[in-house]
C-alpha cells in the first residue's frame, strides 16, 4: 500500500471516531518525539485537536504544542 493511501484511510478513519476517542488514540501513539513529529507532519489538524497550544494569559500561545509528557521528560 502506498503511503499517501495509508495517510488517506487512517485520515477516514479517524473522521469516523468521535472527537474524545480521537483525542484518546492520538495522544496514546504519540508516545515518542519521533512518533509525534510523525503526527504532527502528516496529520496537523489531529495534533492540533490532541495537544492544542498552551496559551499564555496575553492572546499569544506557545510555539512547541509538544505533549506535556513528552516536554516532562526532556528536561
Amino acid at each position: 500500500m502506498a503511503m499517501e493511501e495509508l495517510l488517506r484511510k487512517i485520515s477516514l478513519r479517524a473522521a469516523r471516531m468521535s472527537a474524545s476517542e480521537r483525542i484518546s488514540r492520538i495522544r496514546e501513539l504519540a508516545v515518542s518525539e519521533e512518533d509525534a513529529k510523525f503526527i504532527e507532519d502528516h496529520f496537523p489538524e489531529l495534533y492540533r485537536e490532541a495537544f492544542p497550544p498552551v496559551t499564555s494569559g496575553v492572546g499569544r500561545s506557545s510555539v512547541s504544542g509538544r505533549p506535556h509528557r513528552l516536554a516532562a521528560k526532556q528536561l
